[in-house]
């Protein structure tokens, strides 16, 4: 499916206003989604983010468009007290890798890939694509990634037990889930694997 919303960012204040009492109560501990693209404001959120009750952890979406300088800036203004998994761009993923690690990055996760999907009339819509068909891409990549000896969080198209079990066997020291939280049935078998799906 591609998913076409934008950012789905009702900004810091109000997701802490909304949420921040939910996730001090939360029986898991809570990592936190952060998007910038300046790091003048990332050096404002992290530390907001950090001194929450029961957060483990920042996770830091770059920018699509992130080159490794920028990519660099972002994570050493994220940087704090809780551990920061940077999230980098599915395509330019391998790129960005290194950089990423040397700024201070503490583990790397995928962002998912992004496309456009043409409409009858010729209208194109760009988004966020997700399913099953990404997996072998992002199991790929995510292999590549681990043989560079940096802690990666595998994700991208994982519906079964077995494809987390593949990512963990091809290095990742945790998966990612995501549309398939959203079937009504997530009975998928994945606590048989212990504590490394989150």
């Amino acid at each position: 499916l591609l998913l076409h919303s934008g950012w789905p960012n009702p900004g810091l204040t109000t997701s802490l206003k909304r949420f921040s009492s939910r996730w001090e109560r939360a029986d898991l501990p809570i990592i936190v989604h952060l998007l910038g693209s300046e790091a003048p404001d990332l050096r404002r959120m992290a530390p907001r983010v950090e001194e929450l009750d029961n957060v483990m952890a920042i996770e830091l979406g770059l920018p699509p468009d992130s080159g490794p300088e920028l990519a660099a800036d972002l994570i050493r203004a994220a940087l704090g007290e809780v551990p920061l998994i940077v999230q980098l761009p599915f395509e330019s993923a391998l790129d960005l890798a290194e950089a990423a690690i040397r700024a201070g990055a503490n583990a790397l996760s995928l962002a998912v890939k992004r496309s456009s999907l043409e409409q009858d009339g010729g209208q194109a819509f760009r988004g966020r694509l997700y399913g099953a068909s990404l997996f072998d891409e992002a199991l790929e990549t995510t292999r590549d990634l681990c043989e560079l000896g940096i802690p990666v969080i595998g994700s991208g198209g994982v519906y079964s037990a077995e494809q987390a079990r593949r990512m963990l066997e091809a290095g990742a020291i945790a998966v990612q889930l995501d549309t398939v939280l959203w079937k009504a049935d997530t009975n998928i078998g994945l606590w048989d694997l212990g504590e490394s799906v989150a």
